[in-house]
Order: structure tokens, then sequence, then C-alpha cells
């Protein structure tokens, strides 16, 4: 990335105004980019846009997915797919101006979603031509996430992991069979993607339009009960009979946390050579896909792309405490060597370079002139030669002045 200086303001999607009980990608968020450009900031950083199951969008159902939850109700009503009506929240939601209540919201979007899509059927001459065209032009994730999402609606939410051997083990014949079956369950999960990208798209054009900037957010794992590791259980450290986790992700006792930290989410198969040019092509898709969505791509947990904490599991594939890991050589160099090889050379990357920071870590983020991160919270400690003091940075630092708007 070049070293022009700019500032900008963090504030994910779900944390704006909205009378369908969460931020999204509608009228709110123009808005808030006419507030950016009138202020002359060059930058809107946000969180992962992926789907989650959880509250947290750092727990993610796919590394690829736009979530549905972030799709706005009165852009379908532009688009004739909803109706005033539609738009009128019914008595059985109660929504909340200061937080999310994320199970009435997820069902709130679920009906008017299918609504939209039923519409979107019905009023589309081209419907299926235009559902087709995007299914081709992502199905190298796409395929997998809409078949994962449909057999687990069948399967009533339950884990992957609890599902019939055919169903878990990606039996060809059965697959074959759940995608004649149920192919309009199917395309309504295709639907659903194919809206949330067109809304984001026209949002992140808007923007740009205006010389402002997305930050997006990448975190380095993934969730188990997701479409990625299901559809992609080679790149995962996952034992070969039952498929559950042999080792899980985490951090080690520190300050901020005193028995550690269980992430409790599947490591990839980083140091399996037969299994390594797996992960690194998944890895480029990954990236590949998220800098056509954001400008600019914060890697989270850098550090455990130099070395990762590794915590076991018992014979009951239990995890043991964190303090029981232990730190493994992760793909280092040769990560970064392979994707900057395949993608081009000035990849314009962010590298959470915070916490329990060694001087490898330090040398591999020097060596690929990557720009880190400083809190400038951290900052005025009784340590001289404290790396958040704004006289010891690096040329190339994100500074977060602010916490986060939420």
């Amino acid at each position: 990335m070049n070293g022009t200086r700019v500032s900008g303001i963090l504030l994910h999607i779900t944390s704006l105004p909205s009378p369908y009980g969460i931020g999204d990608v509608g009228p709110e968020a123009y808005k808030f980019v006419d507030f950016l450009h009138e202020t002359k900031q060059d930058i809107w950083q946000i969180l992962p846009l992926t789907p989650t199951e959880q509250c947290s969008p750092y727990s993610s159902v796919s590394a690829f997915a736009g979530n549905q939850l972030l799709i706005s109700p009165d852009k379908l009503y532009d688009m004739k797919l909803l109706t005033k009506e539609d738009l009128i929240i019914p008595s059985k939601f109660e929504f909340n101006d200061q937080y999310v209540k994320f199970k009435q919201v997820t069902e709130y979007k679920y009906e008017i979603l299918k609504k939209a899509f039923a519409n979107f059927k019905q009023q589309e001459k081209h419907a299926d031509n235009l559902l087709k065209e995007f299914r081709q032009s992502e199905h190298y994730w796409l395929d997998d996430y809409s078949l994962y999402m449909t057999i687990k609606e069948q399967q009533n939410k339950k884990s992957w992991s609890e599902w019939k051997h055919e169903l878990k083990y990606r039996q060809k014949e059965m697959l074959e069979e759940i995608n004649e079956t149920q192919q309009n369950l199917i395309e309504y999960y295709i639907f659903i993607q194919y809206i949330f990208h067109q809304q984001w798209t026209q949002l992140k054009t808007y923007a740009n339009n205006l010389n402002v900037k997305f930050i997006g957010d990448m975190p380095i794992y993934v969730d188990y009960n997701s479409a990625d590791v299901w559809a992609n259980t080679q790149i995962f450290q996952l034992d070969n009979e039952t498929l559950l986790p042999t080792v899980v992700s985490g951090f080690p006792p520190d300050d901020c946390s005193t028995e550690g930290q269980n992430w409790n989410m599947p490591i990839y198969n980083w140091n399996d050579n037969s299994k390594k040019s797996d992960v690194f092509r998944w890895w480029i898709k990954r990236l590949e896909k998220t800098l056509k969505m954001v400008d600019i791509v914060r890697m989270d947990h850098f550090r455990g792309l130099e070395s990762y904490w590794s915590i076991p599991v018992d014979e009951n594939h239990i995890p043991l405490k964190p303090k029981d890991g232990e730190w493994v050589k992760g793909p280092g160099t040769e990560f970064f060597n392979t994707i900057f090889d395949t993608l081009g050379k000035d990849l314009p990357l962010i590298v959470e370079d915070l916490g329990n920071i060694t001087k490898e870590i330090t040398e591999l983020r020097n060596q690929f002139n990557l720009t880190g991160i400083r809190i400038l919270q951290f900052a005025f400690t009784f340590q001289p030669d404290n790396l958040h003091l704004p006289h010891n940075y690096i040329k190339t630092a994100l500074r977060i002045q602010a916490h986060m708007i939420l």
C-alpha cells in the first residue's frame, strides 16, 4: 500500500440506526458515507461481513458469503420485491434501539427474505437466468454454501458432525439427490447471496465515488460448523474417523486473560506437506473474494500465521484448558510468498500485529512491508519503548485512536 496519510471511522454495519432491529446497507449506510465525505474522512472501517449464527461477526458459517441480516428491507422495496405492508413490523417482534435482539432479527429477516424470494420468482422474467449467472460466477464457494445451508435447515440446524453418514462425508449420490429434490431451497440461499452482493456493491460503488474506501476485516479462523470446514475437511486438523477437531485454536494466559482463551475453532493443516497446497489455494480464493468486497483487508491475529497456539483435545474430543496448549510454527514466509506471487506484490493488507509479539513476528511483517496496527489507548504507560507511543510508530501503521462505535 502507498504511504498516503488518511483518516476514518470504525463502525460496523449492524450499529447503524434502523427500524428493523439491526443496521443494514440501506439508507442509513448511504447517509454515513455522506457524513464521512462531508467531514473529509477517507476510510470506513467495518467488521467481517460474513454470516454468523452467533452474535459475533468473527464466528462465521462461511468465509465467502454475505450476512443476510445486513440486507436492507427498504432496498428490497425499491426493487419491488416487498410492499409497504411488508415493511410493517409484526407486533410479535419487539426490537430495541440500544442493542440487537439477534434471535428476533433473524426470524424477522427470514420471513421478509422468503417473501422477497417468492416475489422475485414471480415478477422477474429472467429470475432463473440471473441466479444461474450469479451462481456460475461464484460457483467455487456458492455451490457448497447453498447446499450446506439447505441441508442444515433440513437437519433442524444440527451440527454437520451429527448429520447422517452420507451427508457428513459428502457422499456424491446423496448430494446429487438433494440438489435435485431441494432446488427451490437451494435457489433461496443463492438468491440471498445475489441480493446481498447487489446491495453491497451498490453501497461500495457509491462510497468509492465519493473517495471513501472500506477497510474490511478477515478473521484468521472459521467456525467448525461452517460450509468451509464441511466442504474442505482436508485443509483442517480433523480426526479421520469422526471429522472432529484434533486441536483447536486459542491463546495462552496473558494480562488480558489469566486463564487463557479457547476459541474452539479448527486449525489449518499448515504443516502437512501433502495438504498444504490445498490450504494455500483456499486462502488465495478467500483473499481474492474479500478484496473484491472491500478496498483494504485487515488480517486478524497476524501472529497466528507465524506461530499459532494449539490446544489439544481429550479422547472425547473435548478441548483441554488453554494453558495446556503450545506454540506451533505456522506457514510464515512461505504463506506470504505464495499469496503475493499469486495475487500481486502490492496487496492492500493491514495485519493485526498485537498481543505477545516476538522478534520473528516483527521480522515477518517487515519482510513484506506490511502495515501494522497501533492502539493509542495502550500508549501512555511507563515504558519509553512502548510500540504504541506515537513517536515509536513504524512508518506503515494504522492507528486506532478511539473505541469503535457499537
